[in-house]
């Protein structure tokens, strides 16, 4: 997906005014803070849901008697936070990409066949459509997919380090 797609929303509605009136350097520095806390929601939100999986799973799966099969259980069962994430990011993507089209179509349609008017013309009630169309499949969609890595990729890392022979010495 090209760059000015994914930030049309952004840009048509919250820089566009601060680089007129402001400068670059105020509408660059916007942009920077709406992305950080992008990523430190999904980051955030990531460990959180991770840590309680872990807790609970440990008083559920582990006790004084368990053995390294209770502890190969409690990691599968972790492993299956990332692939909730992969899903979680397909079905947001493929939901997202569906609401964008239809509200574009459909705007585009309307504005252009009824009316004689521009394809993001404001005298259209259709764009609002349109615009949060744009903004579900390209933010939230975007936003999910960092959600679903970052999952993967976590529970990867955990996985793989209870798999090493230096780790099994501290359970046995």
């Amino acid at each position: 997906m090209p760059l000015p797609q994914i930030t049309e929303p952004l840009i048509e509605h919250s820089i566009y005014p601060f680089y007129f009136s402001f400068g670059l350097g105020q509408a660059f520095k916007i942009s920077y803070h709406g992305g950080c806390v992008l990523g430190f929601f999904l980051v955030s939100v990531s460990l959180i849901t991770l840590m309680i999986m872990i807790l609970v799973y440990k008083s559920m799966l582990i006790t004084n008697k368990s053995t390294i099969e209770d502890y190969r259980l409690l990691f599968e069962a972790i492993a299956g936070f990332g692939l909730g994430g992969s899903s979680v990011a397909l079905f947001c993507r493929v939901g997202g990409g569906i609401y964008t089209k239809a509200a574009d179509v459909g705007a585009d349609l309307v504005a252009k066949l009824e009316f004689n008017l521009e394809e993001d013309d404001p005298k259209n009630p259709a764009c609002i459509a349109d615009n949060v169309g744009d903004n579900v499949g390209d933010i939230a969609g975007m936003g999910s997919d960092l959600f679903g890595s970052l999952a993967e990729s976590t529970c990867a890392a955990l996985v793989r380090q209870f798999i090493n022979k230096a780790c099994w010495s501290n359970f046995c």
